[in-house]
């Protein structure tokens, strides 16, 4: 196949799936990992696609969020080290908040694997599906609204109103960025929307964090660091910012 004819299925494939992994496209062209490396780096030059690690993405307007299927991909070994810990803190008969994160989706696995009996409320369709495809001891609350395709959750009026129907005992927050000065942001306005509306109605908030979510902000603020009880992230505090935790009276864990 000639390259131009391989890129523009690549584009065609792009459209329909909004995704997709380099390891899927190297197994459908029949040709290496690398290839498909250069012709997705050549696309991106032209404005075509947003290249991440394993894979690209059509960006939307708006909305700088990467696709589930690649964020599910990306630093897994640090989530799984942060949700290790987070289930420390979960305890029989919690009502929890878990947010559309691909973090909180490796939580939830962990929750099943547990045994544990709480209660689940999110507005991710990944963790739903997650919970209903084997016995578990799980209650679970699928909210409702708006869907975002890309992002695989629900959002919007419904969704907000839903959630302050109820009080859980904790939530697990991780937002695409975290200022520890300036608070935690969202990529988009709807989703921000859902996590506040979580974090106001939960009497334990945690924020989990590997560490690429400190390299910057970005355009929805969700709420201030302060309103969190607990940060558990794999990065190793500066000085500066655990002076910021102190301050703002935020536990920190390791993981």
């Amino acid at each position: 196949m000639l390259k131009i004819d391989r890129q523009n299925k690549i584009l065609d494939l792009l459209k329909r799936n909004d995704s997709v992994l380099v390891t899927e496209l190297s197994d459908f062209f029949n040709c290496s990992d690398e290839t498909i490396r250069r012709d997705l780096k050549e696309l991106e030059k032209s404005n075509l696609l947003t290249r991440t690690h394993g894979g690209a993405f059509l960006t939307q307007k708006n909305d700088k969020t990467y696709p589930t299927k690649i964020r599910n991909i990306l630093l897994l070994k640090e989530k799984i080290r942060i949700c290790k810990k987070a289930l420390e803190i979960i305890d029989n008969n919690d009502f929890i908040f878990l947010d559309s994160s691909t973090t909180c989706y490796q939580l939830a696995k962990f929750i099943l694997e547990s045994g544990l009996s709480v209660t689940i409320a999110t507005n991710s369709f990944i963790i739903s599906q997650l919970c209903t495809q084997k016995k578990n001891d799980i209650n679970l609350i699928v909210l409702g609204g708006y869907l975002r395709n890309n992002n695989m959750s629900t959002v919007g009026v419904e969704a907000v109103e839903q959630i302050n129907n109820y009080f859980a005992d904790k939530c697990f927050i991780s937002p695409p960025k975290v200022n520890l000065e300036k608070g935690i942001f969202d990529n988009n306005i709807l989703e921000s929307k859902v996590r506040e509306a979580m974090i106001t109605n939960s009497n334990k908030k945690i924020i989990l964090a590997d560490n690429t979510k400190f390299q910057s902000i970005t355009n929805y603020k969700i709420t201030n660091t302060s309103n969190f009880d607990l940060l558990i992230s794999d990065i190793e505090l500066s000085t500066n910012k655990n002076d910021i935790l102190k301050k703002y009276n935020v536990k920190f864990i390791q993981a």
